[in-house]
């Protein structure tokens, strides 16, 4: 099984020792190497509490520059789709109708709510009306 926590020390260790290579001081590397684990934790555990505080598996999570999505599963295979804005808080949980491969739809109303890896993208009466890039995901 893969061990994502494991992988992230490796790899900044690895980041850390090619830093120190080319000069960048040590104590600032350390530093960014401890808060991209820290982001790394949070985001891990934000996914999981979401959907266990509702008593749902986390499938996966997607991250914009203003929106946090989180897709979860029941038991009975059912997915859901929670939308949260980061400015502000507000939040919509809809049931997903499609899953696309590493993409997932969900509607409500005249809204379609569209998430892959790539983007969120927001439509309304068939028209995009945001679209933003994928920061982070799992």
């Amino acid at each position: 099984m893969f061990n994502f926590k494991s992988f992230h020390y490796a790899f900044l260790g690895t980041c850390l020792v090619l830093a120190t290579s080319v000069g960048v001081p040590q104590a600032s590397s350390a530093n960014s190497i401890t808060n991209a684990l820290k982001q790394s934790d949070n985001f891990k555990s934000s996914m999981q509490t979401f959907c266990s505080r509702r008593a749902l598996r986390s499938v996966n999570y997607f991250e914009t520059a203003n929106y946090r999505v989180h897709i979860c599963a029941s038991r009975r295979g059912k997915y859901f789709y929670n939308g949260i804005s980061k400015r502000n808080g507000n939040a919509i949980t809809l049931p997903v109708i499609v899953e696309e491969g590493t993409g997932f739809v969900a509607t409500n109303g005249q809204y379609e709510y569209i998430v892959n890896g790539a983007s969120l993208t927001i439509v309304r009466n068939n028209r995009v009306i945001k679209e933003e890039r994928v920061i982070r995901s799992n």
